[in-house]
């Protein structure tokens, strides 16, 4: 059976980590799958480009932190001031 493991930290600043035991996302899927719509074989592949637009608009960073076999791990955190993100003040909405 599948394991997730959901954890929040907040060390220097809170960081929201999803981590699974399951297989690692290939690589060339991982290099696009926060930027742009990635077809998979359970669905069309929009769910995580949308998470990352809508936390990138709040001011945060979606990233995968972690893909192996075993181990992959997405974080949501506080975007590092001046990346040019929004840090929170106008909400843009994401298409």
């Amino acid at each position: 059976a599948l394991r997730i493991r959901v954890a929040l930290s907040s060390q220097a600043a809170p960081v929201l980590s999803v981590e699974d035991d399951g297989a690692a996302v290939p690589v060339e899927t991982a290099q696009t799958l926060l930027r742009a719509p990635t077809r998979s074989e359970g669905g069309l592949g929009i769910g995580l480009f949308q998470a990352a637009r809508r936390a990138e608009a709040l001011g945060y960073a979606l990233t995968l932190d972690s893909n192996h076999d075993g181990a992959v791990r997405f974080s949501l955190a506080r975007a590092p001031s001046g990346s040019g993100q929004n840090a929170g003040g106008n909400h843009p909405s994401v298409e």
